[in-house]
């Protein structure tokens, strides 16, 4: 299977914004935008950005996360949830706000291999296997709007250019030599 899960505004749930389970095998998750998501309480408190569960399905899919912009994603101490033994996961330029300081990353019961590659954490915790995190404000042009302003996000992502060739308005990328951080060219 290849799934791919693109170019999407998920926003204001109370649940985690994108979720893949059993069988869905290789997956790329690119240019989406994921805005206050997983806010619940209680017995409602979950991860608000992505879970990938993949427990005892006899398959090791490969999930490539690309060039997606979270903002204010989970109650909960994680981001990324995998559940499963033999799950790779690739995250390359992703942007993560957070309003309040969180942990990026929980694995429960996974044994499979993650790596992280130019991703931009502000008050959040990278997690230890991104082998170049960078921090800081990502100078968003405002609080409701997600496109960069200059700043540590511009040219400084890595290329995905197999996977991700436009941004999320459909602008081609790399623009200026170099991809930007997050959904945003």
């Amino acid at each position: 299977y290849n799934v791919r899960v693109h170019d999407n505004y998920i926003h204001d749930s109370s649940h985690e914004a994108i979720e893949m389970g059993a069988r869905a095998g290789d997956s790329f998750i690119y240019n989406n935008l994921v805005v206050n998501t997983g806010f619940g309480t209680g017995a409602d408190a979950y991860n608000g950005g992505i879970h990938l569960t993949f427990q005892n399905t006899g398959s090791s899919p490969y999930v490539r996360v690309y060039n997606n912009t979270f903002v204010n994603t989970g109650t909960n101490d994680s981001f990324v949830f995998v559940d499963g033994s033999t799950t790779s996961v690739e995250l390359k330029n992703n942007l993560v706000y957070e309003s309040a300081q969180r942990n990026f990353w929980r694995g429960q019961n996974w044994g499979g291999t993650a790596s992280g590659d130019h991703d931009l954490f502000f008050r959040s915790t990278p997690p230890p296997w991104d082998s170049a995190p960078l921090a800081g404000d990502p100078l968003f042009v405002s609080s409701s709007d997600y496109r960069l302003q200059p700043g540590p996000a511009v040219n400084a992502g890595s290329s995905v250019s197999t996977v991700v060739t436009t941004d999320f308005d459909g602008n081609l990328r790399p623009q200026d030599g170099a991809y930007y951080i997050g959904a945003y060219e």
